[in-house]
């Protein structure tokens, strides 16, 4: 059964955050059923975050409806009202979300064009503390944050036999902060066309695989993971065409460790697993790619065209295939790959909500 839907009228926000946010409108969620997968489809800024009960009985009482009904509350301010009413939230399915953004007008409706057109969108989504969120996809061309706070976590962190998929297509950027870290069966993470994730959290621990791709043609897609400490049986990595994976761990300490990887490039730019240690490893390269990585008993490489393969030292006991291609860190380069830990803690902090009224806004027109 799908949720049903409340919106609330269009006012002016009780506490603004910023001088240009001046309309805001309240969508309530209801049903019997837990919020499993979101889909956010809309440009601007999106704040994805959980609330306390006083907060859904404040949104209840005010929508008139049963506040133990309420799964979500979306909350969407602007500058203009021209913005709001092209943002929609439907429910698509059984525990399924669509956040969605229409940049332009239906054929066919009456047009109005407004006096000062909006330039600013602030999303914000609350859901309550046991959430059960495993599926978000971004595609929207905006940024969107998950954050976690002191009364719970966004994104189901207890699912120790279930999968976690994390999105980012055309242009979004996604930025997950979870500081009480992951227990899944398996995470899948993927971006695309542009799309950029940032996975941040203290713990990442996973009894199944863990999996990361990345496609697109010159657009800078891009999937970066720090965390502390890093557990899994299996993780694979693959980017098709241009695009960057990057695992980091910001403890220096080697408990980032894995069984097995697979690297695959078919393409140009880099995959960089140098931070997670395994007992073997498969890479294979076609085109300009390199990989990076830490690898201890042995090594499988497959190359064609002038692809390199970099290894930390100690290097694997054993290495099978191109081994023309294989190359260890110098001290120099190792010292450069460790300082590179600052810049990307730099790149993963997420804009924060007043950010969405500063300058001339995100791009409104992108889909």
């Amino acid at each position: 059964m799908s949720f049903k839907v409340r919106v609330g009228a269009v006012e002016p926000p009780k506490i603004p955050i910023a001088e240009k946010q001046r309309v805001q409108q309240t969508w309530g969620i209801s049903g019997n059923e837990t919020l499993e997968k979101l889909r956010v489809a809309a440009p601007g800024l999106t704040y994805v975050s959980v609330a306390s009960p006083a907060f859904f009985d404040e949104v209840a009482q005010a929508q008139g409806t049963s506040s133990d009904q309420l799964v979500a509350v979306a909350r969407v301010s602007s500058d203009a009202h021209d913005l709001l009413q092209r943002v929609d939230v439907l429910a698509r399915g059984s525990s399924h979300l669509l956040i969605g953004f229409d940049p332009r007008p239906p054929c066919g409706w009456p047009v109005e064009e407004p006096t000062e057109p909006g330039k600013h969108l602030l999303t914000e989504i609350f859901v309550r503390e046991a959430s059960k969120l495993r599926n978000l996809s971004v595609f929207g061309g905006g940024a969107l944050v998950v954050t976690g706070n002191g009364d719970g976590s966004v994104l189901a962190n207890e699912r120790p036999y279930g999968k976690l998929k994390l999105a980012a297509f055309r242009g979004s950027r996604v930025f997950v902060t979870q500081q009480q870290g992951f227990r899944v069966g398996g995470m899948s993470l993927f971006a695309g066309w542009g799309g950029r994730l940032y996975v941040s959290t203290s713990e990442l621990v996973a009894r199944g695989p863990i999996r990361a791709a990345v496609a697109g043609r010159w657009d800078g897609s891009s999937i970066i993971v720090q965390t502390s400490q890093l557990s899994t049986p299996s993780f694979g990595a693959a980017v098709t065409g241009s695009g960057k994976i990057r695992f980091a761990s910001d403890s220096g300490e080697d408990e980032c460790l894995c069984e097995t990887q697979s690297l695959v490039i078919a393409g140009s730019d880099s995959i960089d697993t140098g931070d997670i240690t395994s007992k073997s490893a498969r890479v294979g390269i076609l085109g300009s790619g390199s990989a990076t990585l830490q690898t201890t008993e042995w090594l499988t490489a497959g190359t064609l065209g002038t692809a390199r393969v970099n290894y930390l030292e100690p290097g694997p006991e054993r290495v099978r295939g191109s081994t023309s291609s294989l190359r260890a860190l110098t001290a120099a380069a190792k010292a450069q790959h460790e300082n590179e830990r600052a810049a990307i803690a730099a790149a993963m902090t997420p804009p924060t909500r007043e950010s969405a009224f500063e300058g001339t806004g995100y791009n409104l027109n992108r889909w």
